[in-house]
């Protein structure tokens, strides 16, 4: 008889530890970081459960769709005479990635958030502020310039391409829905 009593005793511990675990974490947070089509563009976002799944839902599709969205902006990119010269830079562009942290208390997740922002802008302007020279630099080059000029229209082509393959995505994964 006390033998029986010892043996509901664990699972009626584990019961109540589920039940428990299972209310911290509906009102729990997670720290997301969404990195972009164009490899370049990086998003800190805090969501909770249900916002979490929705987003690996819609990420899972876009990239089951990415290819067949790749290969139609690519036809359009060589059909547009914009466009029709220069090389479709497919290499650069990949299907959205996300990263989860968590679960993590919602003010928690949100400054974590708000750090890996600031690191990254922080980045980018000490990036910027490399390439310009500081203020102390003579007037640059001309070969500086039209280097910069180059990699500027780069980087113009390959936002219009992954421009393209974003509205193509979006009317493949609409349509699969």
């Amino acid at each position: 008889m006390i033998n029986l009593r010892w043996n509901r005793l664990p699972a009626a511990l584990l019961a109540a530890g589920l039940l428990l675990t299972t209310s911290l974490r509906a009102d729990s947070a997670y720290m997301v970081t969404v990195t972009d089509i164009d490899k370049d563009t990086t998003t800190y976002e805090v969501l909770d459960r249900a916002g979490l799944s929705a987003l690996k839902e819609k990420i899972k599709l876009e990239t089951r769709h990415f290819p067949a969205a790749l290969a139609a902006a690519k036809k359009e990119w060589e059909s547009n005479d914009l466009t029709k010269g220069n090389a479709f830079p497919a290499a650069k562009l990949s299907p959205r990635k996300l990263r989860e942290e968590g679960p993590f208390d919602a003010e928690v997740a949100r400054k974590k958030a708000d750090k890996k922002a600031e690191r990254d802008m922080n980045r980018d302007f000490d990036k910027n502020a490399e390439k310009k020279g500081g203020a102390n630099k003579a007037k640059p080059s001309e070969k500086e310039l039209e280097k910069l000029a180059r990699q500027a229209q780069k980087d113009e082509l390959i936002a219009s391409a992954a421009e393209l393959v974003r509205k193509h995505l979006e009317q493949l994964t609409t349509a699969a829905k």
